[in-house]
């Protein structure tokens, strides 16, 4: 078994980036402060000027330095030499003689999920809500994906796979269109949980802590990944439930156990492949139920999105192993 790069590694380091530089931007923006003397006009068209200019930047600098960015990182952290050809591997899906059984074909999915609708969010907020925020957003996540399976192409440790860039651009079709219709987003989102495994924690404690915390992603068998049906969603179509059905919602997901490199000698543990039943609360929806104005600005924004994005552990679930 050949150890497999970081499936989020490129996805979560551009999310983080798109993140920081929005809020930053954003955060200027909001707090210019015009000299002491000037009009009303004079402050509207200093503001209007400092959007304007921010917004470009930020535009620019991601449709014109994705592609570098990427084919740089690959090339110093995942082996993007290109001294031999280029060649593709067949890695399967979810089944049980897979490396993984599935869990970084899920990661691969989530990842660029949550990448398409971080780059909708930023897209639109720099095209003032323009239509061309979908070509931009698109392009740049469906270009993210392509690139980094091509790099692997021509890597002597990974190889192309068909397999991963499906389940990227699934996972980007799927963002774009919740995005699209929020009708469907009211009822529908994709999140994940982690929980670090022993043997994780066992290497984080004794080896390069550091090193070691970068590498998170690949304790594949401490992640869930989950299709939320959020009850909450009936408030789009015109139909007012109870707050402690607003809350509610149903989770349908996936996890694999003893597949993952950390699961060797004291910590090995039986391979399994696991579908997930459960109930939970729909902690974004609590928080949008908390504030009583629709403005709640950047930092609202912020955390709205992680607790779409990641699943708390406040559930009753059943695990189903096949």
């Amino acid at each position: 078994m050949y150890i497999r790069k970081s499936v989020l590694d490129i996805s979560v380091i551009s999310f983080i980036l798109v993140c920081f530089t929005f809020t930053s931007v954003y955060a200027q923006e909001a707090g210019t402060v015009p000299e002491n003397g000037k009009s009303d006009s004079d402050r509207i068209s200093q503001t209007s000027d400092v959007s304007g200019n921010s917004k470009a930047i930020v535009r620019n600098g991601i449709l014109f330095g994705t592609v570098p960015v990427v084919f740089l990182f690959g090339v110093k952290a995942w082996d993007w030499s290109g001294d031999h050809s280029f060649y593709s591997r067949n890695e399967g899906w979810f089944g049980k003689g897979t490396d993984y059984a599935g869990a970084d074909k899920a990661g691969h999915f989530f990842a660029h999920y949550m990448l398409q609708r971080s780059m909708y969010d930023v897209f639109n907020w720099t095209e003032n809500g323009e239509s061309q925020k979908w070509a931009y957003s698109l392009g740049v996540s469906l270009s993210t994906g392509f690139l980094i399976e091509l790099g692997d192409g021509y890597s002597s440790k990974y190889g192309f796979s068909f397999q991963d860039l499906t389940m990227d651009y699934a996972g980007i079709i799927l963002g774009a269109l919740f995005q699209r219709y929020p009708v469907v987003d009211g009822f529908l989102g994709f999140s994940t949980t982690y929980y670090p495994t022993a043997a994780y924690r066992h290497k984080f404690n004794n080896h390069n802590a550091v090193k070691t915390a970068l590498e998170f992603v690949n304790d594949y068998s401490g992640w869930r990944t989950m299709l939320d049906i959020k009850l909450a969603g009936f408030d789009r179509v015109g139909v007012k439930l109870p707050y402690a059905l607003r809350l509610m919602q149903f989770n349908i997901g996936y996890c694999s156990r003893g597949y993952a490199n950390y699961d060797r000698g004291q910590f090995e543990r039986p391979k399994t492949r696991n579908m997930i039943f459960g109930i939970s609360i729909n902690s974004a929806q609590m928080l949008d139920e908390s504030f009583s104005s629709d403005n709640h600005g950047m930092l609202y924004g912020a955390a709205h999105r992680a607790l779409e994005y990641y699943h708390l552990p406040v559930e009753k679930a059943h695990y189903k192993e096949f």
